[in-house]
């Protein structure tokens, strides 16, 4: 079988991308008749694109995925095959890695709602397409439910705007805005220096400022103090998709089409560990699932042991504030702990049935396949 020579040109410097490579690799095991060439950006840089456009052509690949950050006009107006991951638009005539950005934005917006917040505001880079797709969703979402959305938008790229200059303009933009605020950026990104612009003017996050982003990069949303709650794509599972496709194109002559990922979760973190509720009896109980229903199997009765509510009072209010029912509650946390276990460690079923305290394996494989509809191990394999 012939070898396929296959261009990777994708950075390792943001937790997206990574997931992307890892989903190829995946892919490139399964098979023996990849032959993968990749080079650091760093090289590029170094000697010129005029140098790079000749290397390629000395390479000859077969086929080549590719941000947007590394297309040129040799590579964008050749025959190769060509799988791009666009940043500032999409590419017409090419396959083009993308994600559901109206689904990214309504999980924001349905995720804080569910909190009890009132105040709401996004933040993201102006004249982004996918940026500006989720930002349409999580404030079409709101408008919904009765709700306005403030923005603030980074310059684009090409503006003579300081760093310096624009965390001032966040810092400004966030102390106008009524608190407590509910705040959903478009990457992770973004989040560290909302954090930073929040600390100059003081404001308490999350207890004033609840924050959402979305990749989920574990080296940016863990770095950050306080540590940001982040939405989970399956990018990985793009990545093979991605890989899959462009071997289809070269040896079957397949058209170009799109993969597009999806929100699959938020994995919560300190930034968002807030109910945005006035009601204290909903709010100790929210706190309360939410500190123990990822490792143990609480019952509701413990729950209204922490407040002075009754059970049915209880209930009654978590559907006036919240719109669902304690027990929803509970299993929402304990799902959410079980898919990030399934896409981050390497613990088996029975580990993590353990782990977060279910009387079986073969019980947290029952409760994972009616919540989501398929097996724990199908739901890892499939990601």
């Amino acid at each position: 079988m012939k070898k396929l020579r296959i261009l990777l040109l994708l950075d390792s410097n943001t937790g997206y991308d990574r997931d992307l490579l890892t989903g190829i690799a995946r892919y490139v095991r399964t098979k023996d008749s990849w032959i993968i060439f990749r080079e650091s950006p760093e090289y590029r840089k170094i000697k010129g694109e005029e140098y790079y456009a000749t290397h390629i052509n000395k390479i000859k690949p077969d086929g080549i995925i590719a941000t947007e950050n590394h297309l040129t006009k040799d590579v964008l107006n050749s025959k190769i095959p060509l799988v791009i991951s666009p940043f500032s638009k999409i590419y017409n005539g090419s396959s083009n890695i993308l994600v559901n950005d109206d689904a990214v934005g309504t999980m924001g917006a349905a995720y804080f709602v569910n909190k009890g917040f009132k105040n709401f505001a996004f933040c993201g880079y102006e004249g982004v397409f996918w940026s500006e797709a989720r930002a349409k969703s999580f404030k079409v979402q709101l408008k919904r439910n009765g709700f306005n959305v403030s923005s603030f938008w980074y310059p684009k790229s090409n503006t003579k705007v300081s760093w310096t200059s624009t965390l001032n303009n966040i810092a400004k933009w966030l102390t106008d805005l009524p608190k407590p605020l509910a705040l959903m950026t478009s990457n992770d990104d973004i989040c560290i220096e909302i954090v930073e612009a929040a600390k100059l003017v003081n404001l308490k996050i999350p207890d004033e400022l609840a924050i959402l982003s979305v990749d989920n990069d574990k080296l940016i949303c863990e770095m950050s103090t306080p540590p940001i709650s982040s939405i989970e794509l399956n990018s990985e599972e793009v990545g093979y998709k991605s890989a899959e496709l462009l071997e289809q194109i070269i040896l079957r002559n397949s058209k170009p089409s799109n993969i597009i990922g999806k929100p699959l979760f938020v994995v919560e973190r300190q930034s968002t560990n807030i109910v945005a509720l006035t009601d204290s009896d909903v709010v100790a109980a929210m706190r309360f699932i939410n500190e123990f229903a990822s490792s143990k199997n609480i019952y509701i009765n413990e729950i209204v042991n922490v407040n002075a509510s009754s059970r049915r009072t209880l209930e009654k209010k978590f559907q006036l504030y919240l719109k669902y029912s304690i027990l929803d509650e509970i299993k929402r946390v304990r799902i959410n702990q079980m898919m990030y276990l399934l896409l981050n460690t390497t613990l088996s079923v029975s580990e993590i049935s353990i782990r977060m305290d279910f009387s079986s394996s073969e019980n947290a494989s029952r409760f994972f396949k009616d919540m989501k509809g398929v097996t724990p191990i199908q739901f890892r394999n499939s990601k």
